[in-house]
This record gives structure tokens, C-alpha cells and sequence, in this order.
């Protein structure tokens, strides 16, 4: 199978994907509340990440891009929220 070429996507089509990704990532961080720390979770969560990334690249998407488009957005939230990720990490060492 190859890649398809990359093109950069029209902003409707980004729209639109940042729209749907609101909606997955409310679900996904109330998950992420009640399951962090479990092994299984992570592993199973960052292996369809990981596995989506490529069918990504597959359709023509930038990868990296979105990599640090999803790392910004992750700072942003945590800014917002008073959340820091030395905090998030330092609890999690303490359970």
C-alpha cells in the first residue's frame, strides 16, 4: 500500500475535523480521569494512536504536523485549566 501524496487539507475540512475532535476529546479525557495510571489502558490507547497516525499518513496527512498541533493544544488546554504537566506527572508518580 502507499502513501498518498500529502496535500494540505481546505480550512472547511479542517473545520471540520477540529469540530469532531472537540466532541471525541470530552469523552476521551473523562476516560483518560477514570482509567489513567492502568497499564492496559495506556498501552491499548497509544497503540491505536499509534496505529491511526499511519492509516493518517496513509490518507496523505501530515503527521508531524499534527503531532504538534495536538502538543500546543494540550499546552493551551493545560494553561487554561491551572494544569501543568510536571503536576500531572508528579501525581501520577505518587499513586
Amino acid at each position: 500500500m502507499e502513501a498518498a501524496e500529502a496535500v494540505l487539507p481546505t480550512e472547511e475540512r479542517v473545520t471540520q475535523i477540529n469540530r469532531h475532535a472537540e466532541k471525541v476529546l470530552i469523552s476521551l479525557l473523562k476516560e483518560f480521569e477514570d482509567k489513567a495510571g492502568e497499564e492496559t489502558y495506556e498501552v491499548e490507547f497509544v497503540g491505536e494512536l499509534f496505529a491511526r497516525l499511519i492509516v493518517a499518513y496513509y490518507m496523505g496527512f501530515y503527521t508531524d504536523k499534527i503531532a504538534d498541533d495536538a502538543a500546543v493544544a494540550a499546552n493551551d488546554l493545560m494553561a487554561a485549566s491551572g494544569v501543568h504537566m510536571e503536576e500531572t506527572t508528579k501525581a501520577e508518580d505518587e499513586t
